[in-house]
Parts: structure tokens; C-alpha cells; sequence
């Protein structure tokens, strides 16, 4: 199975399965003498870590992670920093539970990549979907870690705007709510309404779609793209990116959320 890799100057490969010993990432192209500590990627982790509400996966994983490769500590600084080698990161599964899987490896999941796998390979992974299982999410974490560390002056961040039908009002929205509620909403009255409306999908043996909005702010000036070729342009990344997770369907990538209809002066990218 190949296809575990994005990037190019920053690479990223991720390894593991859900039910497997561990999850992990390897990062290639980071620079050398960054200063990188365990608790810059555990920062990330926690807030992604399972089991921290009901309307999560019930697995408790502490998701402790490891730097196995690619760091040092600088004499001069006392820090521990990169040295410009692959940086592999390791997380250890304690919290998989495969028999709980049992009664459905014979049978194929509607929504999942459970039939896709057997189809491509003749062999698929019912233990909570193998490499298929958002658990893979967490190696994504870590590499946008120290991508960060990488890029200060870029500030990248998300939240949840809809779920099914119901969407948050934009006039309520505040960045520092999206750390203060489970569903990562910038709308406090939203994420009570969307709260009620899971409970009545889950008892009616359901699930429903959602929207993330994600907003990037770059420094200027600040170039991440290509001219031409549409595998190095940043339009095209960030889909395939975002598309490549689970569960993934669509993507919208726009200046301001409705820039077509826009004329050009206003569509523009602004240098005043």
C-alpha cells in the first residue's frame, strides 16, 4: 500500500494502525537547530485526544508522544533542537479493544473503506479500520506541530461552523470559544444547539455531516506556491490534504467565503 506521504520540501510519511502497537509520523525537510521539545507536539495531542466528551470515540488513549530521531541538545543553549535529519515521532495504542470488531469482520460497513481495501488488496483490517481509522489523524498532529515550529509567523486555525442543518451565527463568532466546548465551535449557542441535535441522531442509530471552516494568515510577504505545476500550487495541496482524511467528501478553498462572484479589485491578492 503505498500513497502515506504528502509534501515535498516538508515530507511527511505516517505509519500505523488503529489496532496495531502504535501510530507514528516521520518528517523529512525540517531545519536544522529548531528548538523542539515533546511538549510543543503533546500541546497538539491533547487537544485532539479521544474519550474527552460523548460525542467522541469512548477510546481513552493518552496519546503520549516520543521524538525518536532527528533532535539533540545544543550545548550552547541548553535546548533541545532539530539537526535537520528525519524526525520520527512514535505513539503507542494502549486502549484498542479488536474483539469489540468481532461480529462485523465478515461484513462491510456502509461509509467506510472497508470494501474499497478488500477490493484493491484481497485483505482489509476490521480492528476499527486499520490504516482506514481517523486514528491516523494523530500523526497528522504531530506533523502540523512542527510545522509550526517551522513557520511562527504563519497562524493557521479551524473550527466547526455546521452539523447537518444547523449552522452557528457568524455575528457570535469568537476564536477563544473553540477551545471551550467539544465540538470546537466559535458559537457557544451553537454548540448547545448542536449538542441536542447529536443526542437525537445517536438514539436514532444514526450520523450526520459536518463542516470545518479553516482560516490561514500569512505574513507578507510570503510565498508557498508554485507558478504552474498543479501538485506544488497551495490551491491544490490544501484539498488534497484535507480530502485525504477520513471521512473527507468536500472542500472549498477561497480569500473570503463567497470570492467568485467577486470582481477582480476586489478579489485581488492586496499589497497596500
Amino acid at each position: 500500500m503505498s500513497h502515506n506521504t504528502f509534501g515535498h520540501l516538508f515530507r511527511v510519511t505516517t505509519f500505523g494502525e488503529s489496532h496495531g502497537p502504535g501510530i507514528g509520523c516521520v518528517v523529512d525537510g525540517c531545519p536544522p537547530r529548531i528548538p523542539l521539545e515533546v511538549a510543543d507536539i503533546q500541546a497538539e495531542l491533547d487537544r485532539r485526544r479521544p474519550g474527552t466528551s460523548r460525542f467522541t470515540t469512548q477510546r481513552r488513549e493518552p496519546d503520549e508522544a516520543r521524538i525518536l530521531s532527528g533532535v539533540m541538545n545544543d550545548d550552547a543553549t541548553g535546548r533541545q533542537v532539530t539537526t535537520g535529519t528525519p524526525i520520527g515521532v512514535f505513539i503507542d495504542n494502549v486502549d484498542q479493544r479488536s474483539k469489540d470488531y468481532s461480529d462485523i469482520k465478515d461484513k462491510y460497513r456502509p461509509g467506510h473503506a472497508d470494501y474499497a481495501y478488500d477490493a484493491k488488496y484481497g485483505i482489509r483490517d476490521y480492528r476499527g479500520g486499520g490504516r482506514s481509522s481517523a486514528r491516523e489523524t494523530a500523526a497528522r498532529v504531530i506533523a502540523g506541530a512542527i510545522a509550526r515550529k517551522v513557520t511562527p509567523g504563519v497562524v493557521v486555525r479551524g473550527a466547526l461552523v455546521q452539523i447537518g442543518k444547523l449552522k452557528i451565527d457568524r455575528a457570535r463568532w469568537d476564536w477563544d470559544e473553540v477551545g471551550r466546548n467539544p465540538f470546537f465551535s466559535p458559537d457557544a449557542e451553537a454548540a448547545e444547539r448542536f449538542a441536542n441535535y447529536l443526542d437525537e441522531v445517536r438514539k436514532a442509530g444514526s450520523s450526520v455531516g459536518a463542516v470545518v471552516e479553516i482560516v490561514a494568515r500569512l505574513p507578507r510577504p510570503f510565498f508557498i506556491s508554485a507558478v504552474v505545476i498543479s501538485d506544488s500550487r497551495s490551491m491544490a495541496r490544501w484539498p488534497e490534504a484535507t480530502m485525504s482524511k477520513s471521512s473527507g467528501s468536500a472542500c472549498v478553498v477561497s480569500y473570503w467565503n463567497s470570492v467568485n462572484p467577486a470582481r477582480s479589485t476586489r478579489a485581488r491578492c492586496e499589497w497596500r
